[in-house]
């Protein structure tokens, strides 16, 4: 809701909102492709949010080279990987493991999207870049 510090989580079903979400502070929020998992931005992190649970776990996020805040979130189509567009001296766009939060990739911060399969697609100087599941998974071990 613009001016508070509250969202409303609606249902496309339904005709009446299905969460109020309080103290949410003035970010953004980005929700997980099951609909359960609302990210926010948070000092140091992000915070994740159940709000069918109602529960709430703040994650530390590992800022390499200087950086310092997530400004963006964007989930992968199983939840298994996050792009966090990461803010600081420069900018950067970190690829997350989900479970651990893990860092595997970092990239230019390119216009940047997860397609329908789980791959990455990154639009840089007119060109287009593609890192697939099997690219995140190698680079995790």
């Amino acid at each position: 809701n613009a001016g508070t510090n509250s969202a409303t989580v609606w249902r496309a079903e339904e005709d009446k909102p299905a969460a109020q979400l309080n103290d949410i502070g003035h970010t953004f929020g980005a929700l997980s492709t099951d609909g359960r998992i609302l990210a926010l931005k948070a000092e140091g992190g992000i915070e994740l949010r159940d709000w069918q649970k109602g529960l709430s776990e703040k994650i530390p996020i590992r800022f390499p080279y200087g950086l310092i805040d997530v400004w963006g979130v964007s989930w992968s189509p199983d939840g298994k990987y996050a792009a966090l567009s990461l803010k600081g001296s420069m900018s950067l766009l970190g690829i997350y493991e989900t479970t651990t939060w893990k860092p595997l990739a970092l990239l230019p911060p390119d216009q940047t999207e997860f397609a329908q399969n789980g791959d990455l697609i990154q639009l840089r100087d007119g060109e287009i870049y593609r890192l697939t599941a099997d690219q995140f998974e190698k680079a995790g071990r």
